[in-house]
């Protein structure tokens, strides 16, 4: 998707070789304006391509684009992770409302009886994030160069695992409609 819009949109308006800044901000614009309404007939949509347009034009006026930094790390985090929440969101209020509470800005608390039912029924996969969040691949692979290949023999039983679990996770997940048939 990202190679058409830019080889059938961008380039065609003159991508980033026009000679006004604010015809490379247009171009911008009308990029990511046409990447939000080709996912589909939500606000939320719209809303999520215009986010990336401010956060690109924003990285070229202060001409932070390749520059390599823990913030620059932590900005990307933070924003494709509001990205992912306003595209998912069925409403922009209901997008907003999550942002928020992501904080504890509007909330009755940092933990309600739902967030205690989330926590009770994965808690194993929060610990299991927490833990694939470490450093342990690079652990695992020095423990394999000084104890034999006996770690990486388990690959394919971890893989296995993952892939029950999941599963096991689809098949009790019941009906989820596909989120392009949102129109």
């Amino acid at each position: 998707m990202g190679s058409w819009f830019r080889d059938y949109v961008y380039i065609p308006l003159g991508g980033s070789r026009v000679a006004a800044k604010r015809r490379l901000y247009f171009n911008i614009f009308m990029v990511w304006l046409l990447t939000g309404i080709w996912h589909g007939a939500k606000w939320t949509y719209i809303v999520w391509g215009m986010m990336y347009f401010v956060l690109l034009c924003v990285e070229r006026i202060l001409n932070l684009s390749g520059q390599k930094s823990w913030l620059g790390w932590i900005y990307t985090v933070f924003f494709f992770i509001a990205g992912n929440v306003v595209f998912r969101s069925e409403n922009v209020t209901g997008a907003l409302k999550y942002l928020l509470a992501m904080f504890n800005i509007h909330t009755t608390g940092l933990l309600d009886e739902k967030a205690i039912y989330y926590f009770a029924e994965y808690k194993m996969f929060l610990l299991i994030g927490m833990a694939a969040a470490l450093p342990i691949a690079v652990w695992l692979r020095a423990q394999a160069g000084r104890r034999g290949a006996w770690i990486e023999r388990l690959r394919p039983v971890w893989c296995a695992a993952v892939f029950l679990v999941a599963l096991s996770f689809i098949v009790k997940g019941g009906y989820n409609p596909f989120i392009y048939f949102d129109f």
